[in-house]
Formats: C-alpha cells, sequence, structure tokens
C-alpha cells in the first residue's frame, strides 16, 4: 500500500519507498534543526545540533571519513520519519521503521551526493551515536547515566563532553541547560 505524504514542498508518492527526486534539502536542514531529541525535550539538542556533534566526535576518535561524513548525515532520515526515541519504537513494535529509515538514508544519500552508508560504517557510527547519546543524556537533561542502561568508556565520555561544550554549546542555550553545567563542574568534562 503506498501512502503519500507532504515534506516540505514535495509531495512524496510513497513515504516507505522515497527516491532522491522525494527529498527536499531545505526542508531537510529546516526540519532536523528545529527537532529535539528526547521527545522533543526543551534542554536537549536539535538533531541537526547533534549529527554536528556526532561528526566531531568520530573526527576525534579517529574514525575513517566515510564514518565521519555519515555522523553528520546519520539521522538525516528523521526529517520524514520523526524522532521516535527507542523505548516508544521497542513499546510499538516498529519492526519496519528501521527498514524505512535505511530507504530514507539511500535516498537522502543520493539526492545529497553523499556516499551510502556500508554496514562497516553503520557500526562505527552506532558507537559515536551511544556515546553521544550518554553525553547528552548527562549534560543537555542534567540525567545520570546509568538511568539508561547503557555503558560508556569514562575516556571517551571526557572527550565527548568537551566537544560538546566547546563545539556545539557555545551560544546562548548554555543558559537553557541548567543542571547539566553542574555535572560539568564535578570534572566529568574536566
Amino acid at each position: 500500500m503506498m501512502v503519500s505524504c507532504l515534506l516540505g514542498s514535495i509531495l512524496v508518492p510513497d513515504i516507505a519507498h522515497p527516491r532522491p527526486a522525494d527529498v527536499d534539502p531545505r526542508f531537510l536542514i529546516l526540519r532536523l534543526a528545529e527537532m529535539r531529541r528526547f521527545s522533543g525535550n526543551p534542554a536537549a539538542l536539535t538533531v541537526a545540533e547533534h549529527q554536528t556533534f556526532c561528526a566531531l566526535l568520530a573526527d576525534d576518535m579517529g574514525m575513517s571519513e566515510p564514518a565521519v561524513e555519515w555522523a553528520g548525515h546519520h539521522d538525516d532520515h528523521e526529517f520524514a520519519t520523526g524522532d521516535l526515541v527507542s523505548p516508544l519504537q521497542r513499546a510499538i513494535g516498529a519492526e519496519q521503521l528501521p527498514a524505512v529509515q535505511q530507504r530514507w538514508d539511500v535516498a537522502i544519500a543520493r539526492r545529497l551526493g553523499l556516499r551510502e552508508p556500508t554496514e562497516s560504517v553503520r557500526a562505527e557510527v552506532a558507537e559515536v551515536d551511544r556515546i553521544a547519546l550518554g553525553v547528552e543524556w548527562m549534560i543537555c537533561l542534567g540525567r545520570k547515566l546509568d538511568e539508561l542502561g547503557i555503558a560508556v568508556d569514562g575516556g571517551p565520555l571526557g572527550r565527548a563532553s568537551r566537544i560538546l561544550v566547546e563545539a556545539v554549546l557555545t551560544d546562548d542555550r548554555w543558559e537553557e541547560i541548567g543542571e547539566g553545567r553542574e555535572f560539568l563542574k564535578m570534572g566529568v568534562a574536566g
């Protein structure tokens, strides 16, 4: 069953099977710059900021050039699919969502002239994304890492925290972060 959807200026005829022509780059950039992570939490990074953070982190970690490039675009599909948090995906049984997201990844990569991510590039970016998740959880939301149930090595956390603060949170949003600032004062990013 084909389901159409208006995304920016383009009426996408089949949202589950996108073509490069279905990607409106201006709308993609605008939407990701406005969409906040963690179910739209006002203290969270936007998806665009998160991707910038991931690309900087991948570069700092010495990952491959394709991984650094993809880290800066790995969530571009969310302009079409939205930012559904993993717990919600599990709760509603969204087994088909990853396949749709990957089809959007291919369409976006082709439209923007990017390399399509290989499985090894996706694996590298998944590691960066996991570290970024932990750092954003602690710094932006002021939460404790053990609440996530993921393990992140302390070394990358400290470096990632510095990258986040120096490169992404250098604007007026710093005042919005609140409790996360106290976390930094305790030496995690120092």
